[in-house]
């Protein structure tokens, strides 16, 4: 019955917050396009390669760079044990 009445309130307080947020954009952005400014085209392209690379690197690079980095390590321990030498000594 507590997650009941926690979920209005926080539906309520995050539909708050975007409301909020859609308020301070249009703000700010608004008379830029009345305008005809460059800015608010520059900041979109700027929030859509900024979310296209963190998505990509998310859906992509990151599970093989960790592969890479596991594969690494393996390799070194394996140096280290055949050759001698501090793993923890850089």
């Amino acid at each position: 019955t507590l997650s009941i009445a926690i979920e209005p309130r926080r539906s309520f307080i995050m539909s708050a917050i975007a409301n909020r947020i859609f308020q301070s954009m249009h703000s700010y952005y608004h008379p830029m396009f009345r305008q005809g400014s460059v800015v608010p085209l520059w900041h979109m392209f700027a929030f859509v390669s900024v979310t296209m690379y963190t998505t990509a690197y998310l859906a992509r690079d990151y599970n093989n760079i960790q592969h890479k980095h596991v594969v690494e390590k393996q390799a070194m321990a394996e140096y280290y044990e055949k050759h001698g030498g501090a793993p923890d000594h850089h």
